[in-house]
């Protein structure tokens, strides 16, 4: 007679929670946490270089704040607070940039041959140099160092950016904005003034000689750059750029006063700032092109450059006038650069600014 029990139904066993958990629970962890590695991996091998003019800017507002606090009557810890914060995210946001850039060959190169990368890329050893001078009151052993590391980085990261123009051929020499970040960044050093360079070169000259080199590069270079925007067309991606113009008379503005602070330059400068900050304010709709892009992290640092600058205006003439407008600038300021730093986040996470 033929056996039919092995073709029978097992007996079916009730499961213990021990046995539930164990099957269920486990896997499900397993994958929650695989997810989040995986996301962080992600970050780590795809951190963009546009997040570096974004973090130039908070810093940069970080340090208006401070300066707020003394003629603007703003809460001290406010200031603080802003610089050490801005400091965080840059430190943050420059590993993961750095360790992306060492995990894949030839991505730097890649970046600062891309017209919008050419800006980008300097702006993270502007933000060193800006470090240096913000972490001069918190770590007065420690900002000299980064100040210079700061300065020969840039130095590095201009002669990589001259090397691939010239390898790329006389179709991308054309003057732009984002030209002036790489060939005029070093005008960012005076702003730690003479003290950093004493200590971190024993050449208190150095910011001077830094600040007269790249003023007069951005002279040169500007009438050429702002003739180039209005006679040829510029892709809308690409527009933003022009408000890097508006940074480098707005910068030359602290740090003159800072190597001459009864110079009259300041005001001078202080003119130019305001003539070509009102003809980007009459041209705002095509800065923006046609929304939201990576190249959006360039309104951060000229508008905080510029509230620097009516701060510094204010600081020389104490009275409720150029208060008012020292705050109104700062507000602004602060409008834009963290509505611009929400934006910019929320588009990394999303995966939109992987490259330029």
């Amino acid at each position: 007679m033929r056996d039919f029990r092995r073709f029978s139904k097992p007996k079916r066993l009730r499961p213990s929670l021990r046995h539930v958990h164990a099957v269920w629970a486990r896997p499900k962890q397993r994958g929650f946490l695989s997810m989040i590695q995986a996301q962080a991996i992600a970050f780590a091998r795809t951190a963009p270089a546009p997040l570096l003019p974004t973090c130039l800017g908070l810093i940069g507002l970080g340090m208006v704040w401070r300066k707020a606090a003394a003629y603007l009557a703003a809460p001290y810890w406010l200031g603080e607070a802003a610089v050490i914060g801005s400091l965080a995210v840059f430190a943050a946001v420059a590993t993961l940039y750095l360790s992306s850039t060492l995990s894949q060959p030839g991505a730097l190169r890649a970046d600062v041959r891309a017209k919008a990368g050419r800006s980008a890329v300097p702006a993270g050893s502007e933000a060193l140099m800006l470090s240096g001078a913000a972490l001069l009151p918190l770590a007065p052993g420690v900002a000299p160092f980064v100040w210079t590391a700061g300065i020969f980085l840039h130095v590095f990261l201009m002669t990589l950016v001259f090397r691939e123009l010239r390898a790329m051929g006389p179709a991308e020499w054309a003057p732009t904005g984002f030209l002036v970040v790489p060939f005029v960044g070093l005008i960012v050093a005076p702003i730690g003034g003479g003290p950093l360079g004493e200590q971190a070169l024993g050449a208190p000259g150095i910011a001077a000689a830094l600040f007269w080199w790249s003023l007069l590069l951005y002279l040169a270079l500007l009438p050429a750059a702002a003739w180039r925007l209005a006679t040829q067309p510029t892709e809308p991606r690409l527009r933003p750029g022009a408000y890097v113009l508006l940074a480098p008379p707005s910068v030359a503005v602290i740090g003159y006063d800072k190597l001459d602070p009864e110079g009259g330059l300041t005001v001078g400068l202080f003119a130019l700032s305001l003539v070509i900050l009102a003809v980007l304010a009459r041209h705002r709709r095509w800065l923006m092109g046609d929304g939201f892009a990576p190249t959006w992290g360039c309104f951060t640092f000229p508008s905080a450059a510029f509230a620097g600058a009516c701060l510094t205006m204010a600081a020389r003439n104490p009275d409720l006038l150029w208060r008012g407008v020292a705050a109104a600038a700062t507000l602004g300021a602060t409008a834009i650069t963290t509505y611009v730093a929400l934006r910019m986040l929320a588009a990394w996470r999303a995966g939109r600014i992987v490259t330029l």
